[in-house]
């Protein structure tokens, strides 16, 4: 009913409509092409399938959109001007100074992390904010990057493969000790939410606490607070 009337209104005909569904039958997919939807993803759905369903859409490259002559035409050519109503990807304002870093000398930010898109959206942040930094994704990599790239702070995932972020936190701590290093912030970044989970992180010897989602402010306070890194500029999400 959604698709019908989206496609029927002037307003909001021209932008690419995507169904995302927990079933997947040939049945379903003729509905979809004789509606006109614009692409069709059955969960669960890997990032590089979204990224490839959507840019299709966008492009008006699908083999989904009802093949009429006339009307096929005329999608295309919508879409070709379409634009999404929102979007949440950062506009990223690259910096000079920022830089992926590689295997020697010291970085601002190590980043644990396994999720793609969170990778993604993580290094649009630190890029925005012209730092360099290092993204591994596994507990285990990032003690190995921890003594590698010396980073003035660690945002660490807790569930990762491998070791998670306690395990990996324990192990650098006890480098620390070790090695005669001062001691790095790690602040713990995760989904778990709950009233006990910060301290948790705390009793685990991380310095401080991010939920998931993160917020831009609010990987700025933390760099600000345990890195003294300052005076970024300020990061623009369209």
């Amino acid at each position: 009913d959604f698709i019908r009337i989206a496609k029927s209104h002037e307003n909001y005909k021209h932008i690419p409509l995507i169904l995302y569904s927990s079933v997947g039958d040939d049945g379903l997919k003729q509905r979809l092409k004789n509606l006109g939807v614009n692409g069709y993803m059955t969960k669960p759905t890997r990032y590089h399938e979204l990224l490839r369903t959507v840019s299709k859409a966008l492009s008006g490259n699908n083999p989904s959109v009802k093949q009429d002559s006339n009307k096929d035409t005329a999608i295309k050519e919508d879409l070709v001007e379409a634009r999404p109503i929102a979007d949440i990807t950062p506009t990223i304002h690259q910096s000079p100074k920022a830089q992926t870093a590689g295997d020697a000398g010291q970085i601002d930010v190590l980043i644990a992390e396994d999720n793609e898109v969170n990778q993604m959206f993580i290094k649009y942040i630190m890029e925005d904010m012209g730092l360099s930094f290092k993204i591994v994704p596994s507990g285990r990599l990032a003690v190995d990057k921890w003594k590698l790239l010396n980073p003035k702070i660690v945002l660490m995932d807790i569930s990762m493969p491998d070791w998670n972020g306690y395990e990996a936190t324990k192990a650098i701590r006890d480098l620390e000790a070790k090695l005669s290093r001062p001691r790095t912030p790690i602040i713990a970044v995760t989904a778990h939410a709950l009233k006990g989970d910060r301290q948790d992180c705390i009793d685990n010897d991380m310095d401080d606490y991010l939920s998931k989602p993160i917020a831009i402010s609010g990987v700025r306070d933390m760099l600000a607070k345990w890195a003294n890194i300052n005076d970024l500029p300020t990061a623009q999400v369209s």
